[in-house]
């Protein structure tokens, strides 16, 4: 087996192994008002349904990619299912209604946070609201650990689908000790990625045709196309 073969298993392995120990400490939370027994059962059961989605991900992932979206989501939902429980075993007898409705904004709050984006910020918050109101209107309490979960993997699938299109920033500068002759340019707008050999022999050859280096061994793989939808500039003079 070459080196990279077995760098890249090890890889592999590590990665299932984390995602069994996340996987298990979430399941015990979710099934936390199971019992001893139901909270056995959910760390099992957690451990092998995540570390298994983790091995499935990581095989079909490509050289240089990062995982697969679903995993990503599946992985984060599983994070925050111990916060959730945390939560309600320091708010002790606080009502159901505000506790759901908390715990919804405050996971909501943590994944628009994490998004960056303004848009995904106020979303985070108010999807997790509606959400913990929701669960807050059943005639059974519904565990924290569970509004957690849920309300993180739908903030991730929501912004997933509203927010399809990948933000990205080109910056040009040139710096000079003469600096009346310093300015940057910076083009801000949508990015996608191409994989078709239908989609990608164009801008290759445009890049061949641009660096000689290329001519003799031209590049292959994915193409990245930016679409500008705004332009900003400075100069001194």
């Amino acid at each position: 087996m070459a080196a990279g073969d077995r760098s890249a298993g090890d890889d592999r392995k590590g990665s299932v192994g984390f995602a069994a120990a996340v996987g298990g400490v979430a399941g015990a939370a979710l099934a936390g008002h199971r019992g001893p027994r139901g909270i056995v059962a959910g760390a099992l059961a957690g451990a092998a349904g995540l570390a298994t989605s983790e091995w499935i991900a990581r095989a079909r992932q490509r050289p240089g990619e990062i995982p697969a979206l679903w995993q990503r989501i599946a992985f984060s939902g599983a994070l925050v299912a111990p916060l959730g429980w945390a939560a309600e075993r320091l708010a002790g007898k606080e009502s159901v209604a505000v506790g759901s409705i908390a715990v919804g904004t405050g996971t909501g709050a943590i994944g628009g946070l994490l998004g960056i984006r303004p848009q995904k910020v106020v979303l985070g918050p108010l999807l997790g609201a509606a959400i913990g109101g929701a669960f807050a209107t059943r005639r059974r309490p519904v565990p924290a650990a569970i509004v957690a979960a849920t309300t993180m993997v739908a903030y991730r699938t929501v912004s997933a689908l509203v927010f399809r299109d990948a933000q990205v920033s080109l910056l040009a500068d040139h710096y000079s000790d003469d600096w009346t002759t310093l300015w940057w340019a910076r083009a801000d707008g949508r990015a996608a990625i191409l994989t078709h050999p239908d989609e990608t022999s164009k801008p290759l050859a445009l890049l061949a045709a641009r660096y000689p280096q290329y001519r003799a061994n031209p590049p292959d793989g994915p193409v990245i196309v930016i679409t500008a939808t705004s332009w900003t500039a400075w100069s001194f003079t």
